[in-house]
């Protein structure tokens, strides 16, 4: 049904001539009074099915087609249902009250005659007369099209029979069902059908004189239910689930019929106790009960006489009164509830209908008394009234996106401005009826019209063809509201559903605002019609160049191709609006005036963000519904639609708007799953300086260089984006992750020339570290940042091999080449420190490096106390260089570390090269004299290498460890602190062990250094310094020699002591082993002996 009319512009119904007569042939002379033909005594219909049963038990199907005549009855008053008519007044102009309700309309002035014919294909007597009994009158005729059956209530029997020819159904399985009072089905049946995967089944009520039947209908058979005792009168019931309302000639009960038989009294039926008229004016209000259930509730309507006038009253399923109450000025005959209005046959020959939700009077509809009214019959299953159509607008219809024109017009013939043609609708043909809807039927003594709606298609597109755009508009939202564009309509194209023409209806409006530059309101009328977004991103070439492809096609409604054909550019559609509007008004023209200039910008940004909000919706919209589908054509919007966005949002980042926002947006939907043209969007992302994004769409495609290359740009300032910093930290992080050598040496070396850490930490750390070309890397660390070539050099060089990992490398390493150039490093930059420098007076003096390094030798060699008790002149460096944080120190430090490295495996250095490089450092010969001793020792020197240390430095510590360790000068404490104090952040470890010099022996180079140290050592040191190795290392035999004569004996007891003890044992040992080897010879010579015996015999 159609919606609430009660602020329409047009009554809700009008009255459709069916047929008549029905079981007379027609003639040609009318006959006034009533006819003596057989009466219509009930009728049922569904979709143009009409069945008509009479008083003689025949039953008439009439199948409602269009007339082949398009010709007009000119006797037929069919003006008023056109569009034009249509959109005149109504003649109600208030809903008050009664005293403003709408006057009666003339006789006929609201039929419509024409337009269809009826064509019977069943005529079927079911009860027809015998020689003892009369025909049997169809009482009841109640259709059930989901199982194909026929319900039918003749003279207290119930018989069940198919609809397609009548036959009744066999039994058992459909009993006959006598002694019936009172037939009804479940008003649930209509309200709430079954789903389409369950068999449809209905619930049947039989009242008897003494008991309620519930029977259950099914294709396979009719089923009892329950049976519940019950003496009534009742011949007239309703039922909706355990909720029965009954009548009899007096009262209107409720029975509930849960447990048991529950009675309700309600209103009498007449509450007068006038009698009747003499005349006849009225019949008696004692027989003339009318009642109605009220659709998708639990309440029912009852009419109750008062005298001079009839109250409706409804009443809830526990009997308690709802709602407002209805005033009617005669008995209605009966009465009928649809979702919205209450129609009343009255007594005075005009039916009024009523608003349910207001009870408003809205519309009254007079009778012709040829008509001979007698009841309102509904149509529960909705019968279709042939006629006007648009049901084939909804038809779908493929458009060239780029080309929207179907028709074949001459390249050079001028286009017709959009606004200027008609309201973008096929023509309506005036003289014909409309298609419409009946759900209730007006029976007349021999005659059938229908009390039809317009349909909500229907309805609107005859406002829209008068231009009444808003109108239409609004009547559809008030439709939706209702909640009754759900009413299924019996066409047979399931595009005619009523979502199906909601969805058009938006879709149609929307495209007349977009014409008329009403972009906000277009948007949101395309997102509920559910519009494609193709449609509304044609408005911007620009978003789908290189994404919709030239031949695409856009499959919208038929009814909507006139509109998009002049759907243009949103340029053009709002220059074409102001040309329309303000020309010439305006001056100097449209193009340069300021205020059209302004308003055009204005327009542009309200399209602009109606396109960008409808494709937020859409997509958001797309994603609660589970995504793209499989299918290609899914994904291919989806792309359509993210490349879209992303570059309207883009442009929102350099907008007038929300930049930050806007960003925020664009960032989210880039980073969580999309179906974006990556080549669209990177160069939207570029030229909208959104470089932060672009490199992180390069990264999730893993496109490393170009990741790699946009930070850069950004750092180097050759592209600004101020919402992305510290591009440095993120570069060094993704350079250690990937495993592209090329890529990783190619950005350390960039990242050395503005942070040397990051560059080394790159270098040293990435997972392809082992994989690089050192030597080529380290000349191009050179060229751009020495310092950061010497620190990825000591790496090389410091760390152990027991460290590297055993990834074969890509060329090979030449570790001992790599150590001769650190340490040479180490000495020219120490060399040119240490050089003299000239004052302004032109003489040369000691450089700063020079004298400091002078100053710690004095100081060390100075220092009073004991020599066993002076630390090892390396600790006098560590120690003075925490003290001062000196980078020469530290650069000497690190060179006695490389000196005193050794692998296992012999990769030292050039030793002779590293020699003659420090001999040519000149100076003083105390200032490197400590590294000197480590060269020297490494060419097997010991003696010039123990005479620097032990002599020049007075170093004992670090000249025992020499001699006990050969080739070693640092210990592995000396190491560590060394390594922590350079700080270089590249996870060096301390070096193996050294290996022990099989060239000299400990005791060697002992007596070497007692010869060194004799003549300045106190007696004491040395005896102590003797003391302690003498039992391993050397004896007294070889130690008296070099020492002084003179010595107190005291000194040297202990070294003395332990040597005869030792040279005692060692005796003894070799007397036991020479005993030892004589026996074992004495044992090999008896057994040869034997042996020689043995043979001779």
């Amino acid at each position: 049904m159609a919606p609430n009319h009660s602020n329409s512009h047009s009554p809700p119904f009008h009255l459709r001539h069916i047929l008549r007569p029905v079981f007379a042939p027609p003639s040609s002379t009318p006959v006034s009074g009533p006819s003596k033909n057989p009466v219509v005594r009930s009728v049922d219909g569904y979709n143009s099915f009409l069945w008509i049963g009479s008083n003689e038990g025949r039953v008439k199907g009439f199948d409602l087609r269009p007339s082949p005549s398009p010709e007009p009855d000119q006797s037929a008053p069919t003006g008023r249902l056109t569009p034009q008519s249509s959109a005149l007044k109504s003649p109600i102009s208030s809903l008050g009250s009664r005293t403003s309700s709408p006057k009666p309309t003339k006789p006929d002035a609201d039929l419509v005659v024409g337009g269809l014919e009826a064509c019977c294909f069943q005529d079927t007597h079911l009860f027809p007369p015998s020689e003892t009994a009369r025909s049997k009158a169809i009482e009841r005729l109640l259709l059930v099209p989901p199982i194909s059956m026929a319900v039918i209530l003749s003279e207290g029997s119930v018989t069940f029979h198919s609809i397609l020819d009548l036959e009744p159904y066999p039994q058992p399985s459909f009993p006959i069902i006598r002694g019936v009072s009172a037939l009804t089905l479940d008003e649930d049946t209509f309200d709430y059908p079954s789903p389409s995967n369950a068999p449809f089944e209905v619930t049947m009520c039989v009242i008897k004189k003494k008991t309620i039947h519930i029977f259950r209908l099914r294709e396979s058979g009719v089923q009892q239910i329950f049976e519940l005792p019950f003496a009534s009168a009742a011949f007239n019931g309703l039922l909706r689930r355990s909720v029965l309302l009954l009548s009899d000639v007096e009262q209107y009960y409720l029975v509930s019929l849960n447990h048991s038989a529950d009675l309700i009294p309600l209103l009498p039926i007449s509450q007068s106790s006038s009698l009747p008229s003499d005349d006849g004016s009225y019949p008696s209000p004692q027989h003339r009960p009318s009642m109605s259930a009220i659709p998708h509730s639990d309440e029912f309507l009852i009419a109750s006489h008062t005298g001079s006038t009839c109250l409706g009253v409804f009443v809830s399923s526990s009997g308690d009164p709802s709602r407002g109450t209805l005033e009617w000025p005669s008995n209605p005959r009966s009465v009928f509830v649809d979702a919205t209005h209450v129609l009343a046959l009255l007594f005075n020959g005009t039916i009024e209908v009523h608003a349910l939700e207001s009870q408003e009077l809205i519309q009254v509809i007079t009778l012709s008394p040829g008509l001979d009214a007698r009841m309102l019959s509904p149509a529960k299953f909705s019968l279709a009234v042939p006629g006007q159509s648009f049901l084939g607008r909804l038809q779908p219809l493929k458009i060239c996106l780029f080309s929207p024109d179907h028709a074949s017009a001459p390249p050079d013939s001028p286009r017709t401005p959009p606004m200027n043609r008609s309201a973008g609708s096929r023509s309506i043909d005036r003289h014909r009826p409309l298609a419409s809807q009946s759900a209730v039927l007006l029976v007349g003594r021999d005659s059938v019209h229908a009390l039809c709606t317009k349909s909500m298609l229907t309805e609107v597109e005859c406002l829209m063809a008068s231009n009444r755009w808003d109108d239409a508009l609004h009547f559809t939202e008030s439709a939706v509201a209702a909640g009754l564009e759900g009413t299924r309509s019996n066409h047979p194209n399931a595009r005619s559903e009523p979502a199906t023409q909601v969805r058009y209806i938006y879709q149609k409006i929307a495209l007349r605002y977009v014409l008329e530059t009403r972009f906000e309101e277009a948007g949101e009328l395309w997102f509920k019609g559910q519009g494609d977004p193709r449609a509304l991103i044609r408005l911007f070439p620009h978003l789908r160049a290189n994404v919709i492809a030239y031949d695409d096609e856009l499959e919208l409604y038929e009814g909507l191709e006139p509109l998009i054909r002049d759907v243009r550019s949103a340029d053009e559609l709002i220059m074409a609006n102001l040309v329309r509007n303000y020309s010439p008004h305006l001056k100097p023209d449209i193009e340069r005036a300021p205020s059209a200039v302004d308003l055009k910008a204005h327009l542009l940004y309200k399209a602009r963000s109606m396109v960008l909000s409808y494709l937020r919706r859409w997509k958001r919209d797309r994603l609660l519904k589970g995504g793209a589908n499989a299918g290609a054509g899914d994904r291919y919007l989806d792309a359509i639609v993210d490349t879209a966005l992303v570059e309207l949002l883009a442009e929102e980042c350099v907008g007038v708007g929300d930049r930050d926002e806007a960003r925020r947006e664009l960032a989210k939907l880039l980073h969580r799953p999309n179906a974006c043209v990556q080549a669209e969007v990177e160069a939207v992302l570029e030229k909208n300086e959104c470089y932060g994004l672009l490199a992180e769409l390069f990264l999730r495609s893993n496109e490393l260089g170009k990741v790699l290359k946009t930070w850069s740009r950004l750092h180097d300032r050759q592209w600004t984006d101020p919402s992305f910093d510290d591009p440095l930290e993120r570069m060094a992080s993704l350079l250690q992750k990937i495993d592209q050598p090329h890529l990783v040496s190619q950005y350390a070396i960039w990242l050395a020339n503005h942070d040397w850490t990051l560059s080394l930490r790159v270098l040293v750390e990435s997972v392809v570290a082992e994989s690089l070309d050192v030597r080529a890397t380290l000349a191009e660390l050179q060229k751009v940042n020495p310092s950061a070539a010497q620190r990825y050099l000591e790496h090389l060089v410091l760390r152990p091999l027991v460290t590297r990992r055993k990834k074969r490398q890509s060329s090979p390493l030449d570790l001992a080449g790599l150590r001769t150039s650190l340490i040479l490093g180490y000495l020219t930059s120490l060399k040119s420190a240490l050089s003299p420098v000239t004052t302004a007076e032109g003489r040369a003096e000691v450089s700063v490096v020079g004298r400091l390094f002078r100053t710690l030798v004095e100081q060390y060699v100075g220092e009073d106390g004991q020599e066993a008790d002076r630390p090892p002149f390396v600790e006098h460096l560590l120690r003075a260089q925490a003290e001062m944080d000196s980078e020469p120190l530290m650069t000497r430090l690190k060179l006695i570390l490389c000196l005193d490295q050794v692998s296992v495996n012999g990769e030292g250095y050039d030793v002779s090269g590293v020699r003659k490089a420090l001999e040519e450092m000149g100076g003083r010969p105390e200032t490197m004299a400590y590294e000197r001793a480590i060269v020297y020792s490494k060419l097997g020197l010991h003696r010039l290498a123990l005479s620097l240390l032990a002599v020049t430095l007075r170093d004992l510590p670090s000249s025992e460890r020499y001699c006990l360790r050969p080739g070693a000068f640092l210990s592995l404490a000396q190491v560590r602190a060394i390594l922590d104090r350079a700080g270089s952040g590249t996870g060096l470890v301390p070096p193996p062990t050294m290996v022990e010099s099989r060239e000299v022996s400990s005791g060697e180079l002992l007596v070497i250094l007692l010869e060194l140290t004799v003549g300045y050592a106190s007696p004491i040191v040395l005896g102590s310094l003797l003391a302690r190795h003498t039992p391993t290392l050397v004896l007294a035999h070889r130690t008296l020699p070099v020492l002084d004569a003179k010595w107190p004996l005291d000194a040297l007891g202990p070294h003395l002591t332990r040597s005869l003890r030792q040279t005692a044992h060692l005796r003894h040992e070799a007397k036991l082993l020479k005993a030892v080897a004589a026996g074992q010879e004495f044992k090999v010579a008896e057994r040869a002996a034997q042996g020689d015996l043995k043979r001779k015999d």
